[in-house]
């Protein structure tokens, strides 16, 4: 599929010296925000019962969990603080209801720290192509009732993340693939001002990882999640 294999190749073959100035600087700012976001959601409504829940699940000690300490797998330290990031939701949006950067800042921060080591530009980079992607996404979606941030946003962690951890291009392809069957949310959680909200924002970046840790492991998926039947 032609255009998979392209957005596959715009992950991994842009380079930060290729970005315009002003992605660039959008990039740095919310990336600010959201670590701003971040400490005033840490006790937020929800967020400590979430903390808790993933200690008490335990695994490796890949990632920090931001504010309140600690170390958990990658995936669930970036659902965590990506919750956080959320819960004040005071944070970047695109109509219809877009999220991006209260999960691609929290999942290439837990990327990073799996992946051993990550530039600052190649930071950057990461949240521009991840972000270009799910914004292009979201602009031609329609949703119907879904969540466009659990919907869209989902790619932009994939790619953010399997940037960082340097999958090659075919296992990107794979790691969207997966990802596009973990992709959803209802905007009845908006409408019921539920915790679930922010939960979802988790979902995306915790998925995100996830995607790319399988696709590195050779776990497949579909090819056309563009151009294919279904």
């Amino acid at each position: 599929m032609e255009t998979e294999q392209r957005l596959a190749q715009y992950v991994l073959d842009t380079r930060y010296e290729d970005l315009p100035g002003e992605p660039i600087e959008i990039a740095k700012n919310v990336t600010l925000t959201v670590v701003g976001t971040t400490i005033a959601g840490a006790r937020a409504e929800g967020c400590e019962a979430l903390v808790n829940q993933v200690r008490r699940w335990g695994g490796r000690k890949e990632a920090t969990v931001l504010l309140h300490g600690g170390r958990v797998p990658a995936h669930n330290a970036a659902f965590v603080n990506s919750a956080m990031a959320r819960a004040v939701d005071f944070c970047d949006g695109m109509v219809p209801g877009l999220h991006v950067g209260s999960s691609s800042i929290p999942t290439a921060l837990a990327a990073a720290e799996l992946a051993g080591s990550c530039s600052g530009r190649e930071f950057i980079a990461a949240l521009v192509v991840g972000t270009e992607i799910a914004s292009r996404l979201n602009s031609v979606s329609v949703y119907d009732g879904f969540d466009p941030t659990g919907v869209c946003g989902i790619f932009a962690a994939t790619a953010i993340a399997g940037r960082i951890l340097r999958l090659d291009s075919r296992k990107m392809i794979n790691a969207f693939a997966l990802a596009f069957n973990r992709a959803g949310g209802s905007m009845q959680s908006n409408i019921d001002g539920s915790l679930a909200v922010r939960v979802i924002q988790g979902f995306v970046s915790q998925s995100g990882i996830i995607s790319a840790q399988l696709a590195q492991a050779g776990i497949t998926g579909p090819e056309g999640i563009l151009e294919g039947e279904r």
